[in-house]
């Protein structure tokens, strides 16, 4: 029987699933048509340069950033979920282990702390901190429905989703070795 915060869980990691479904098929239709030109200051102060960039639909910016907010929630629950596990004992050891975590250490910093303690490595960090500088350059833009490059957006969507599934696999890996080496968890 699973918990209703693992139901949650699953619910989001399935909206996170279907969102990257939908940003991958939307994006193959992106052609010519959809790109405008804009203006920008060159490098130097009195020069006005040209950019093509691609302007995406309204709906798929909303997705865009949605999957984003998405994947970036279910990174920091596994996140604190690993630690919970790996450092606190599953909670077992005193109350507000989760809380703790949640109220006093920042996604950046708990990266940092699966990193030193050896669970992931800088190859995931660094995916983790890009999926988390994207999701924040996305909130925090007014034009987030400018891209550059759609091959590159596609690429950089593929990337989160993976880190944010690699990340859940080692999650499962340290549960399961912390309830082989004490097995009066799993009752």
């Amino acid at each position: 029987m699973t918990s209703s915060s693992e139901d949650g869980e699953e619910e989001l990691d399935s909206l996170s699933e279907r969102q990257f479904e939908r940003l991958q098929n939307s994006l193959k239709e992106y052609g010519e048509d959809d790109i405008i030109e804009r203006e920008k200051i060159g490098d130097n102060l009195d020069e006005i340069e040209k950019e093509e960039l691609y302007k995406l639909s309204d709906g798929d910016a909303s997705e865009l950033i949605s999957f984003y907010i998405t994947t970036s929630a279910l990174i920091e629950q596994e996140s604190i979920l690993i630690i919970n596990a790996y450092v606190f004992d599953f909670g077992s050891n005193g109350r507000g282990s989760i809380e703790f975590l949640e109220q006093n250490l920042n996604q950046h910093d708990r990266e940092a702390m699966l990193y030193h303690l050896g669970l992931i490595d800088s190859g995931l960090k660094g995916e983790l901190s890009r999926v988390r500088r994207k999701r924040n350059d996305l909130a925090h833009s007014s034009d987030h429905g400018i891209i550059e490059d759609i091959s590159r957006l596609q690429n950089d969507i593929k990337r989160a989703k993976e880190a944010k599934d690699q990340l859940k696999e080692i999650g499962r890996e340290v549960e399961l070795e912390l309830l082989i080496d004490d097995p009066e968890k799993n009752s």
